[in-house]
């Protein structure tokens, strides 16, 4: 296999499985394999994350080429389902599906934005759902038996390594929301608290910008930022997610914007007590994975807990002690 890569974006010598055990190397081996034995340019595997309605990149073996392939930024990240029509058939249909850029309906001009002459795509299928995909470039090196032969075996692997894969990124990611709670606890004010939480939760990988805004006085008021290398800031603008916090806070549940997969907002507290509203950016126009927006989802609802709990305490002060400023305006929150 000394002519294939297997890639999740850079690039790698293709080896065979470590251990019968390790999912993610049976997955780059089998795609090696395919590869080499079809004489594509590039096979790929795409995971199905049916919950939030996307199709995400997951590895791919490359054929060497004095030509490099030309990397489309689209084909880096997820993709919601709605935005591509060659992966919305084939998992729609669970059947195989060719496009060519020489064609007229709408996967074949998707196929062409992205520079690719043509691809087939085969569902992976694991107990009758649609797990994965897998594309093979050319259309032309996607030999039937070969399909036969191998996506039994990948859409098992490719289940398994994804499931470990995302339970090591929610380890990580409840010891941000570890790190959040112990913070909130030494917090000396609630710009203090604010600024401590959009910095934690803006040091996630998907996330650029975290965001927050308070409700005071019946209305939305932006408060605190923080970004991914750290800088927080006091925020005065009006914010772009502010029209899609202020339905949010309607509505009580966490939305993305339908033109902007990349802003999610969140509910700080539980309908219909709510304090405000989280808002997380996106490093790309790019819909926000499964585990991600869980964690925002518990991030919202701890820290609109403290902030009623920051409200009682100040209620129940002696009017004589005065509050710090920032105090005040939390003591409004549920008034």
């Amino acid at each position: 296999m000394s002519d294939a890569r297997a890639r999740p974006g850079g690039t790698q010598r293709l080896s065979p499985p470590a251990s019968p055990f390790d999912a993610q190397a049976a997955v780059e081996h089998l795609l090696g394999r395919l590869r080499a034995s079809a004489g594509a340019t590039r096979v790929s595997v795409w995971v199905h994350e049916a919950t939030t309605a996307t199709v995400v990149p997951f590895r791919q073996a490359v054929a060497e080429s004095a030509v490099p392939l030309v990397e489309h930024p689209r084909l880096r990240g997820p993709v919601a389902l709605r935005e591509t029509p060659f992966f919305s058939r084939v998992i729609g249909s669970r059947a195989s599906t060719v496009a060519h850029a020489s064609g007229r309906r709408a996967a074949d001009r998707e196929v062409e934005s992205l520079g690719i002459r043509s691809a087939h795509a085969e569902p992976l299928l694991l107990d009758g759902e649609v797990v994965g995909v897998l594309t093979v470039e050319p259309a032309a090196a996607a030999a039937p038996h070969l399909l036969r032969q191998v996506t039994p075996k990948l859409a098992g692997a490719t289940a398994e390594a994804w499931a470990r894969r995302s339970e090591k990124r929610r380890s990580a990611q409840a010891a941000v929301l570890l790190g959040l709670i112990e913070s909130a606890s030494t917090a000396q004010s609630t710009d203090h608290l604010l600024a401590g939480a959009c910095r934690q939760l803006a040091g996630l990988g998907e996330v650029e910008r975290a965001g927050i805004f308070l409700l005071e006085d019946g209305r939305l008021i932006p408060r605190m930022a923080a970004h991914t290398d750290g800088r927080s800031e006091q925020v005065h603008t009006v914010p772009a997610g502010l029209q899609l916090g202020e339905t949010v806070l309607r509505t009580g549940a966490s939305l993305t914007a339908d033109r902007d997969p990349g802003l999610l907002a969140i509910p700080l507290g539980c309908s219909p007590h709510l304090a405000g509203v989280l808002t997380l950016d996106s490093v790309a126009a790019r819909p926000f994975s499964e585990d991600v927006r869980r964690l925002a989802a518990a991030a919202g609802a701890h820290l609109g807990g403290v902030l009623a709990q920051r409200h009682l305490e100040a209620r129940s002060l002696p009017a004589t002690v005065p509050l710090p400023r920032s105090e005040v305006a939390a003591a409004t929150l549920l008034a």
